[in-house]
This record gives C-alpha cells, structure tokens and sequence, in this order.
C-alpha cells in the first residue's frame, strides 16, 4: 500500500517515542507508515526516500521530545537552524505540499514558541498538537489515529473530487476560465475607447468574472463545511484602455477574511473563495498612467443555484484609500 502517514521526529530527542508510536499507528494503518530505519534499505539514498514518501503522504507526524528544539551539531549550533537539517526540512517540505501536520508531543514536551523557529516553521507552530501521555499511551495513540483517519478520509475525497472536476466539463452558468480571453474580445468591440488623451472613465472597463464548483474544499472546516465555488474577477476594456492602465487593487468586504488584494497586472485574474450562502462585496481601483483620479467600479457578489454572480451596486461606495 502507498505511504500515507510520515513520521518525523529527531534521533537526539525522542526515538524511542517516535518508534512506538510509528509501531502502535502501524496497527491502525497496516503498510501504510514511513517510518525511516524501517523503510528506508542499506544503501539508498537517504534524501530521495524521504522526498518520495513525503510526496505520497497526506499526514506528517512530527514527534517532539524536550530536546527537539535545542539538540546542536559537533560545532554548537542548533541543528534546527541549518536549513539541511532533515527534521526541519521535512517539516517545512510538508507545509510546503498543504499536507496535514500534526505536532506530537512527548515527555511534557510543549509547542514550540514562533520565535522559536525558523521563519520558514513559523506556522508550524499554530498547527494543533496532541500530547501522549506514558500512562495512556494506547488510548492516546488510539484518539490520535481516529483524527488521523478522517484527514487521510478528507484527503481522499479531495482527489477524488479533483478527479471528478477534470473528467468533466464547466458547469453552466458559469464562465469557463478558457472562455475569458473570447469574452474579452467581445467586449473590446462593445466598450468605448476614449482616445489616447482622453480620460478613462467606468464607461470605459468592466469587472467580469468566471467561476466553478469546488467540491474538494466543501468538507473542509476552514469553510464552514459549506459547498464551495471559486470565482476569478478580472478587468475587461479595449487593448488601448488596458495598455494605459498601470495596476489594479482589488478591494473585498471587510467580511470577507482577506479583504485587499493588488495585480499589477491589468488583465490578471483575482481569485477567492466563496461560501454558497454568503454575499460580497468587491471592488477595482483603477490606475491610470499619466490620470491623477483613478476609476472606480464596485461590484455586489450574490450567490445563485449555479454559482456566485457579479450584480451592479445601485449605491458605489468607493473603498478605504
């Protein structure tokens, strides 16, 4: 069976900890997890074992031990801080591949500090942890490996519906990204230029949009457990309006949890998320080389049976400068 759980730990801290649970989770997950002198032969290449069975795992187990943190090399450096060090490399590898990381901590160790890593680890430190305890050791591991079969279940339904989405055409009613380029054409021939000298008004650009279903993301608690769409808003205008346009803001409701975002690109797409029953709005602050006032077009995002749509805003409210 393929490497779904990856067991990383440091052989100066805790590997004795790191081998009982990597035998006890072994039980729950019969071939199943990378555990390094179990599964990598004489002779291989240490380097391109661990890449392999990173990229085929969906969970990084990180064992951390009280001296996990302060182990140093012969010359008295912390071995967290050398950016070959492997612990540190597997860990930043799995952030990296959006993999589930899930600290466990041994020996009342405790969670290390952000100020304590690296930057590249800084977010490690937020992922939630989970303590095992000697005197419960089998009905610690026993919690740990019920969690750790719903986010290999979730990685699951992810690639199937990733799966599903590629062996299938667009939905209706929304916009295929392939299709921007051809609506934009369309477009040119609709939009007004103003001439070379002339000021770029909202008559001149619009905001339109594509979008898609995102099943994979629906049973993700990040979003609420809600059916997801993804929508990507761009700047429609004629070749000669978009060749004067120096860069573009997009601005989001203060709801929404990113709520600015900058292209520097005028025909480049403005990606997020959102929820199924939730509303928005967004809007572009337009810059124009060599116009001192920027055009401004807002946007109200409402949500329908095929997807979220961008519906004109009887009151513009222009954006925090």
């Amino acid at each position: 069976m393929p490497v779904r759980i990856f067991i990383n730990y440091r052989r100066e801290d805790a590997p004795d900890s790191a081998g009982w649970l990597a035998e006890h989770l072994g039980r729950y997950f019969e071939g199943q997890v990378f555990f390094d002198t179990a599964d990598i032969r004489l002779g291989a290449n240490y380097r391109k074992a661990m890449d392999a069975a990173l990229q085929s795992a969906d969970v990084l187990v990180a064992v951390i031990g009280p001296q996990w943190l302060t182990v140093t090399d012969t010359a008295g450096v912390r071995r967290l801080d050398d950016p070959d060090d492997p612990v540190r490399y597997e860990i930043e590898q799995a952030l990296r591949l959006e993999k589930s990381v899930v600290p466990v901590l041994v020996r009342g160790a405790t969670m290390p500090t952000p100020r304590q890593l690296p930057e590249s680890l800084a977010n490690f430190h937020f992922s939630n942890g989970k303590p095992l305890s000697p005197a419960r050791f089998a009905a610690d591991v026993q919690e740990l490996a019920g969690e750790v079969r719903d986010m290999l279940q979730a990685a699951e339904n992810r690639r199937a519906a990733d799966a599903a989405r590629a062996s299938q055409p667009a939905e209706t009613g929304a916009l295929p990204p392939a299709c921007q380029g051809a609506l934009q054409e369309m477009l040119h021939a609709l939009l007004p230029d103003p001439g070379p000298r002339a000021p770029v008004t909202d008559q001149h650009v619009r905001l339109i949009h594509s979008c898609w279903r995102r099943p994979d993301l629906d049973t993700d608690p990040r979003y609420g457990c809600l059916r997801m769409w993804q929508i990507h808003v761009m700047l429609a205008a004629t070749p000669a309006v978009l060749s004067r346009i120096e860069r573009v803001e997009y601005w989001l409701d203060p709801t929404y949890p990113v709520n600015d975002r900058e292209s520097t690109d005028a025909a480049k797409n403005f990606g997020f998320y959102e929820l199924a029953n939730g509303h928005s709005e967004i809007a572009a602050i337009v810059h124009v080389r060599g116009q001192a006032a920027p055009v401004r077009l807002t946007r109200f995002i409402g949500m329908s049976e095929k997807g979220p749509k961008l519906k004109p805003l009887f009151i513009q409210t222009p954006p925090p400068p």
